[in-house]
């Protein structure tokens, strides 16, 4: 059932690097460039949307003219015209053949925390990845790393595959690709990001406010879209570091016609360096895998991870685009499981894969726009687990988690005038969910099936006052789930009013449903490493997640200071005891109920010259009440990190970049044992009342620094928790066959180091 071990090898890199010497035009530069160096000189920053502006040259912008003769230069040269506001950002504005001018972006704050990171209208973070600089701990703009950077984001057990949003559990968010829904979101199960970030054109965070297309993502979402056509010139990448390889090219096949490309793949199952023993270490501490003696040879497991996507953009004229998008993820995990007492070889193994499909249609014509999209989303997670009986027989136990999902969509957009515009859609999203059991000596087998389809119908209409200064967004979507034979309602709401040049107050509010979560059945399941499984809502025992939110926020901008200030509050009903990670009596419970969640995220940024500075703190109150549990009394969720800090600091020096950074958070919440009465007459745990108690304060320093070169090269070099210093992230108990109670930490990730090398031509 699951794949014997596999080696999957690459043949094209040094065909990558040859094609890249194309066109090169050595008396102008890129606008984007010819940007960068007026925001550095004048102290000035630009709104605009990289898509449009990345393909077009200009002259190197003279610095000793003024900035209003700079720009006329570059308006001369272009289509683009650019206003200079009083808070010294200018906005881009394209210019076409009627003299209509059409504004390209809405940006609130821009550049906070690293150059491509901005905050839009409406409450929406976006994060550019080709435009980054440098962030702390990495050595790769890592994409849902760099998420946790921002306020309201943490995980609290580091790991990619549960980030907590908001006091939020992380099946609660929608993570899209291209718009095609994604069941995995790491690799090295849950250590590295497994989006490349080289044909990712930008990345939203979006925890509240939503606009009424999206469903499901009852904490947030998270959006990853890659790059569109646009490139007259063939585009290639590739870079190394100590865990992978990876490369990309972005051509033109012919004038209407774009190919994207990319490709990565571990290195781990030949070579195994010290990032690499130390990422092992952190992702299967406390699993069936650490706990075999044998993995203290490197020639007994084999382990790598391997990712490629490929979209294609077609043009047929101004009127029709179609887009094709495909993305593969694989984890592979093989190890012995008993070579000393065994004269036969007995391989355990894990795996979890992705395969997206989609396909996207869009037609515009005057102020009309369809889009269609036609979505496949597949995930597999699957392990076997070899039991020697004897010398000559062995009981093999075979789990899959296994999803596939249908999704189609139809939005048509209408501008009713120049402040006024709508959009109407429909979607069918429909859902298969197997989860299967299988036993060999003595002979079992269990498969469960499950199917929901829910059908959607959405409006929306957003209105911008003729300053500009007024953006409001209301919308409601409505959802009927055939399985149960219930509709919901889902109104949205987003309100932004800019005052006094500098401030910006923002009112966002919104309900949510989804019918899909991540349960845990039992701890040691997929061999202990990732042993949440999803499942539907059957509208009993797991009923539909249903929430409520809204937030209120106060943003103040000048020159380059910058404070954010935004409080929440959020519900969320249906909510299980199981998908909540208890390692205490709650642990195999089948209550359910709801989460309440309120806090602050406050920022601060600074910029003096060639130094940024900025001060990230959240506050969360996080809360669960499960029926018929703790008498009926709300108590802390596992994600209740009541206070987190963060101070980071970042410095160009010619072509050196230097980032640094200092993380504290208080302690995890966790179930201690009654001191005085550890043990029950069943012989089970004693505990005291859930979630009473909390671990240590975590802290951890990160380092990076990178030096570019000439010929577009970079070499980089990070630490992830440059002191080394020792955090627990989990404590939890255990009794024994000896009626012995045993603790069990869970300690983040130590030390590790990482170098980079990277060219992109």
């Amino acid at each position: 059932m699951i794949r014997k071990s596999k080696r999957i090898y690459t043949i094209f890199l040094f065909f990558l690097i040859q094609v890249s010497f194309g066109q090169q035009n050595e008396k102008k530069i890129s606008i984007i460039d010819a940007l960068d160096i007026i925001e550095t000189e004048y102290k000035v920053s630009f709104n605009y949307s990289n898509d449009l502006l990345k393909e077009i040259k200009v002259f190197k912008p003279d610095t000793s003219l003024k900035i209003e003769t700079v720009l006329e230069n570059l308006f001369l040269n272009t289509d683009f015209k650019f206003t200079i506001l009083e808070d010294d950002q200018i906005i881009i504005s394209q210019v076409n053949k009627t003299e209509e001018v059409t504004v390209l972006d809405e940006v609130i704050i821009n550049n906070i925390l690293t150059k491509g990171v901005s905050i839009k209208k409406g409450g929406k973070i976006t994060i550019k990845p080709s435009e980054f600089k440098i962030l702390p701990g990495f050595t790769e703009p890592d994409i849902l790393m760099s998420i946790q950077s921002l306020p309201g984001v943490i995980s609290a057990n580091k790991k990619l595959s549960d980030i907590n949003i908001r006091g939020g559990t992380h099946d609660q968010n929608l993570f899209l690709w291209n718009d095609i829904k994604m069941y995995q979101t790491g690799h090295f199960f849950g250590l590295i990001s497994p989006f490349n970030p080289y044909l990712i054109k930008e990345v939203n965070l979006l925890k509240n406010g939503t606009s009424a297309k999206f469903g499901d993502g009852t904490s947030s979402i998270i959006e990853m879209n890659n790059k569109k056509m646009g490139n007259q010139q063939t585009k290639v990448g590739f870079g190394l570091d100590l865990i992978s390889f990876d490369a990309f090219v972005i051509t033109p096949l012919n004038k209407k016609t774009e190919l994207q490309f990319a490709i990565r793949r571990a290195y781990t199952d030949l070579l195994k360096s010290t990032t690499y023993s130390s990422l092992f270490e952190r992702a299967f501490q406390n699993s069936e895998v650490s706990t075999n003696e044998n993995l203290n040879s490197s020639d007994n497991e084999e382990f790598f991870f391997f990712d490629i996507s490929t979209s294609i953009y077609h043009t047929f004229n101004k009127n029709h685009q179609i887009e094709f998008n495909i993305l593969y993820l694989d984890n592979f995990l093989s190890y012995n499981n008993d070579l000393n007492t065994s004269t036969f070889e007995i391989l355990n193994e894990l795996t979890q894969s992705t395969l997206a499909l989609g396909a996207n249609y869009t037609y515009k014509k005057n102020k009309f726009e369809l889009e269609t999209n036609l979505n496949f989303s597949g995930y597999s997670q699957a392990s076997t687990i070899n039991n020697p009986i004897n010398s000559n027989q062995i009981q093999t136990f075979s789990q899959e988690n296994l999803i596939n999902e249908n999704s189609f969509k139809l939005i048509a957009k209408y501008e009713l005038s120049d402040q006024l515009n709508n959009k109407l859609g429909y979607q069918r999203n429909e859902t298969s969910i197997t989860n299967l059991e299988d036993i060999i000596f003595p002979d079992f087998e269990r498969i469960v099936t499950e199917v929901i389809a829910t059908h959607s119908l959405f409006y929306e209409v957003q209105f911008k006052s003729n300053q500009n200064n007024i953006n409001a967004k209301i919308g409601l979507r409505s959802n009927y789930f055939d399985k149960f034979k219930k509709f919901n309602f889902e109104p949205r709401l987003s309100l932004n009013y800019g005052f006094l040049n500098n401030f910006n107050l923002e009112l966002l509010g919104e309900f949510k449903s989804q019918v899909t979560s991540q349960i845990i059945d039992l701890p040691s399941d997929f061999l202990g490493v990732e042993s949440k499984r999803w499942i539907l809502s059957n509208d009993n025992d797991i009923p539909i997640l249903n929430s409520k939110q809204i937030s209120f926020a106060l943003r103040y901008k000048k020159d380059n200071f910058i404070v954010s200030a935004e409080t929440y509050a959020k519900n969320i009903d249906g909510v299980t005891a199981r998908s909540q990670g208890f390692r205490n009596e709650y642990q195999f419970s089948n209550s359910s109920g709801s989460q309440k969640s309120s806090g602050l995220e406050f920022l601060v940024h600074n910029e003096f010259k060639n130094i940024k500075t900025w001060l990230t703190y959240n506050y969360n109150n996080n809360s669960i009440l499960l029926n018929g549990l703790n008498n009926n009394q709300y108590f802390r969720t596992n994600q209740d990190i009541r206070h987190d800090l963060s101070l980071n600091a970042s410095l160009e020096i010619q072509k050196f970049n230097f980032a640094m950074s200092g993380n504290w958070h208080t302690g995890r919440p966790f179930t201690n044992v009654n001191a005085e009465n550890p043990l029950l007459p069943d012989n089970s745990i004693n505990f005291n009342n859930p979630n009473e108690n909390s671990l240590n304060n975590y802290f951890r320093i990160d380092f990076s620094m990178n030096y570019n070169f000439k010929f577009n090269g970079r070499i980089g070099l990070s630490f992830w928790n440059l002191l080394n210093t020792k955090n627990i992230l989990n404590t939890y108990y255990i009794a024994d066959e000896n009626n012995s109670i045993k603790t069990i930490n869970t300690n983040s990730l130590g030390l590790t180091p990482n170098v980079s090398f990277r060219v992109n031509l």
